[in-house]
């Protein structure tokens, strides 16, 4: 089966994307600047909700789905090119779409219902923040209806190829 990973950055061919590179973009956020009206970091995120909502999906996990791979040690993939086609719109920023071999392909992975985390269900004006964070977080991990799963690997991925 052929798994697809979306990035940010861009790649060459033959990278090892290590486990938890995504927490190092969380890791790597800094602190809201109430007075200047902005993050102090580029990087990661753009608004502290963003990082609430990561917290709240990790804790959900932890508490109610353990034996599911932590979203913060993991690597994120698709399975297919069906899921190239429908993701681009749900993925922001992330252009760079890439052809991934796990390394281990007998690691734990589960495929949780990507469509959630769009930002419009997420982030919707007039919905109260944590409830709905808390409910889309279960959802989330329960992965039912899922259009286009995110599958949460835990094995580090080699990039094969650049996907046009």
């Amino acid at each position: 089966m052929a798994y697809l990973h979306f990035s940010s950055l861009e790649h060459k061919i033959g990278t090892v994307l290590k486990l938890g590179h995504w927490s190092a973009k969380v890791d790597s956020s800094r602190y809201w600047e109430v007075v200047l009206g902005r993050q102090s970091s580029i990087e990661a995120f753009r608004e502290p909700r963003r990082l609430a909502n990561e917290a709240m999906l990790e804790i959900t996990r932890s508490i109610e789905f353990v034996s599911k791979p932590s979203r913060f040690s993991c690597v994120f993939v698709f399975a297919g090119i069906l899921a190239g086609k429908l993701c681009p719109s749900c993925l922001g920023s992330n252009q760079h779409l890439y052809e991934v071999e796990l390394v281990n392909p007998a690691a734990n992975t589960f495929a949780a219902n990507f469509s959630l985390l769009r930002s419009a269900r997420r982030f919707s004006q007039g919905i109260p923040f944590f409830p709905n964070t808390r409910e889309i977080s279960c959802r989330y991990w329960h992965a039912l209806d899922s259009i286009v799963p995110e599958i949460l690997n835990e094995s580090d991925v080699i990039i094969r190829k650049r996907v046009e």
